[in-house]
């Protein structure tokens, strides 16, 4: 079981994927693509962390 992670060790979501900052500036389609591939890629660290 790992430690939990101090506040400074990972990067902010918004920092990582910037385009979550002006998510609702963006049509309902677009946000939908964008929450997606926010998604899939944490899905992809959670993935190879676990490996």
């Amino acid at each position: 079981m790992t430690q939990p992670e101090t506040q400074g060790e990972r990067a902010s979501v918004v920092s990582r994927f910037p385009e979550l900052e002006r998510i609702d500036q963006i049509q309902p389609d677009q946000q939908i693509e964008t929450f997606s591939h926010v998604l899939d890629e944490l899905q992809r660290e959670l993935d190879d962390e676990r490996r």
